[in-house]
C-alpha cells in the first residue's frame, strides 16, 4: 500500500545532484559536453560501461550514500554511466523524478583525468513496469551493463530480472552482506554471473592465509585435520563464503594427498557479542600439538595468525586497515578471484 504524501527523507533526497525533469535530463547531459573546438578531444570521458545501482526501500540513508561514493571513486578510476534507481512507496504528484550528477577528477596529471556522470532516478514502486522504457534511453548504447543490487528484496527480482534482460545486462554484483543471502542461492539463467561482494572485501585474508600456509606441506596441514570451524560476528556471507573457499582447497589438498582418509568435519558459528574477534578461522586436529588459527580483532585494526605443525611455533600480526584498503568496495567489478591455497 502507498503512504501519503510526507516529508519523510529517502535514498533519492540525499544523493547529490541537480533536479531535472526526466524528459530533460538527456539532452541536458548531452550539452555538458559539447565543445567549441572540434580538434579538442574528450578521451577523459570515454565511458567503458554502464552501471546500474538500484536500492532497496529499507536501505540505510547512511550506508546508501556510502555505496555511491563508491562508485564514484570507482568511475574515477574506470569511467563509466552511473544509472542509480531509487524506489519509492510514497504518493507523489510525478511517478518518476531525476538528478543529474557530474564530476570531472584530475589525477597527479592532466593525462589522469576523467569524468564521470550519474543519472538518478526515484521511481513509484506502483509504476515499476516502466523502468526499462526509462533506463533504456539513459544508457550508453554499445557498451556492457553492470548491475549492482543493494537491500533489493528477492520477491522484487524475478520481474526484476526481466528488465535488466531487456538492457542487455548480463553480469549482476550484490552484497551477501547486507540481507541478501537468499541471492546467491537463486537460480540464475544461463549466461548469467553474480558476484558476492564478500568475496571481494575477504580477498585480504584469503591472500594472508594463502601466503602464511604456504610455508608448509600439504601433508603437515591436512594429516590428523578433524575440524575447521570458521566464526564471524555478523555478516553471515563472510563466514559462508570465507568457509566455501577454506573448502576448496582442502578438496583441493585431499585430491593430491592419494591414498589418506582425509574427511574434516566444517562449522560454521556465530561469535559470541562480548568477543574481541569479529572473525576466526581454527583448524582442531586429533593431536592438540597441531594447530592453526586466524583471527581478526573487532575494535581495531589489527589481525593474528598462528600455527604450529612441528617444533616450532609461528605467530604472525598485521594491520588489517591497510591490506583492506587494497580492496575498497570501488574494486567490485574487477575482483573476481577465487582463491586456492598455494601449498
Amino acid at each position: 500500500m502507498l503512504e501519503t504524501k510526507s516529508k519523510m527523507t529517502e535514498i533519492f533526497d540525499i544523493l547529490p545532484g541537480i533536479a531535472l525533469p526526466v524528459r530533460e535530463v538527456k539532452s541536458q547531459l548531452a550539452s555538458m559536453w559539447e565543445v567549441d573546438d572540434p580538434d579538442f578531444s574528450l578521451t577523459f570521458h570515454a565511458s567503458q560501461m554502464n552501471v546500474v545501482l538500484h536500492f532497496g526501500l529499507d536501505m540505510e540513508l547512511e550506508q546508501a550514500s556510502e555505496y555511491f561514493n563508491a562508485l564514484v571513486r570507482f568511475a574515477q578510476r574506470y569511467p563509466c554511466r552511473i544509472i542509480v534507481l531509487c524506489p519509492s512507496n510514497t504518493d507523489r504528484d510525478n511517478p518518476m523524478e531525476s538528478k543529474l550528477f557530474s564530476q570531472c577528477y584530475i589525477g597527479e596529471s592532466h593525462r589522469e583525468m576523467c569524468c564521470c556522470e550519474a543519472l538518478i532516478l526515484r521511481y513509484n514502486l506502483l509504476h515499476s513496469e516502466s523502468l526499462y522504457n526509462q533506463v533504456s534511453t539513459w544508457l550508453e548504447a554499445d557498451l556492457p551493463t553492470y548491475c549492482w543490487l543493494n537491500d533489493v528484496p528477492t520477491q522484487w527480482f524475478a520481474s526484476y530480472l526481466k528488465t535488466m534482460q531487456k538492457l542487455g545486462v548480463r553480469r549482476f554484483v550484490f552484497d551477501d552482506s547486507s540481507k541478501l543471502n537468499e541471492f546467491a542461492e537463486l537460480d540464475w539463467p544461463r549466461g548469467y554471473q553474480s558476484n558476492d561482494l564478500a568475496k571481494a572485501f575477504l580477498l585480504p585474508i584469503r591472500q594472508v592465509i594463502g601466503q602464511f600456509l604456504s610455508q608448509y606441506s600439504i601433508s603437515n596441514i591436512c594429516r590428523g585435520l578433524k575440524i575447521v570451524r570458521v566464526c564471524c560476528s555478523e555478516a553471515s556471507a563472510e563466514s559462508r563464503v570465507l568457509m566455501s573457499w577454506i573448502k576448496s582447497c582442502l578438496d583441493e589438498c585431499a585430491r593430491r594427498l592419494k591414498g589418506v582418509d582425509f574427511h574434516p568435519e566444517l562449522q560454521t558459528e556465530k561469535t559470541d557479542s562480548d568477543s574481541k574477534y569479529s572473525l576466526k578461522v581454527k583448524f582442531i586436529y586429533d593431536d592438540d600439538r597441531k594447530y592453526f588459527f586466524f583471527s581478526r580483532l573487532r575494535e581495531c585494526s589489527r589481525c593474528e595468525l598462528g600455527a604450529k605443525f612441528g617444533e616450532g611455533k609461528e605467530f604472525v600480526s598485521f594491520n588489517w586497515l591497510k591490506r583492506h584498503s587494497q580492496c575498497e568496495s570501488h574494486d567490485f567489478l574487477h575482483i573476481n578471484s577465487v582463491g586456492i591455497l598455494r601449498i
